[in-house]
């Protein structure tokens, strides 16, 4: 089918764009060990918040908010050779959920989602919120008690 896989990148609050280059660098890095190099693409998390995120391009790597590869949607839905953008901003669909896309007619998706932060039964997003820092707590609860048995001993 020909998609393409690229790496969802946090830029965790840096704001100047030597910083953000740097931080791109090593996350594309591990990404890449873990998935053989497969990648050439990267979608800022959040790129709205700092405008730079829209500007950064690099020789191997593709930003996914490029012009190139990203248009409003409304312009998208109408156009169905132009590229279309959906998203699961804060555990919502922004504009459309995929599976409700036709994707006869919708050619190219430019599809960014978390699948960390969804649960199995599609819970509010109170609800998600509450299981989901659960869940991590108990995570970090069982990480701290193999990671640290030596301190036991």
């Amino acid at each position: 089918m020909g998609h393409k896989i690229g790496l969802h990148f946090n830029y965790k609050g840096k704001r100047d764009k030597k910083s953000i280059i740097k931080e791109l660098l090593v996350q594309s890095k591990v990404f890449n060990h873990e998935f053989k190099n497969q990648y050439e693409f990267f979608s800022p998390h959040r790129p709205s918040k700092f405008s730079t995120m829209f500007k950064i391009n690099l020789k191997n790597l593709t930003n996914t908010y490029s012009k190139l590869f990203f248009n409003d949607f409304d312009i998208a839905n109408k156009d169905k050779k132009k590229i279309i953008y959906l998203v699961d901003s804060r555990h919502e669909w922004k504009f459309l959920h995929p599976l409700k896309l036709n994707l006869s007619e919708h050619k190219k998706v430019h599809l960014v989602f978390h699948p960390d932060a969804w649960s199995k039964n599609g819970f509010s997003k109170i609800k998600n919120y509450n299981l989901l820092r659960h869940e991590k707590s108990i995570e970090f609860n069982n990480t701290l008690l193999t990671e640290t048995d030596y301190l036991t001993k």
